[in-house]
């Protein structure tokens, strides 16, 4: 549970806001897009291997 603190700049109180930058949507669209891309890249080490 989050405590109450003391805002330095205006002095006012309560629970702190966590605010996550960015949007979900991309972070979402770029880790499906690097675990294909190091899946593929593995798949043609093995088949260059074989």
């Amino acid at each position: 549970m989050a405590k109450e603190l003391i805002c330095p700049n205006c002095g006012c109180k309560g629970k702190p806001k966590k605010i996550t930058k960015g949007s979900i949507f991309i972070e979402i669209i770029l880790w499906i897009a690097l675990t294909y891309i190091r899946g593929y890249l593995f798949d043609m080490a093995i088949d260059y291997k074989a």
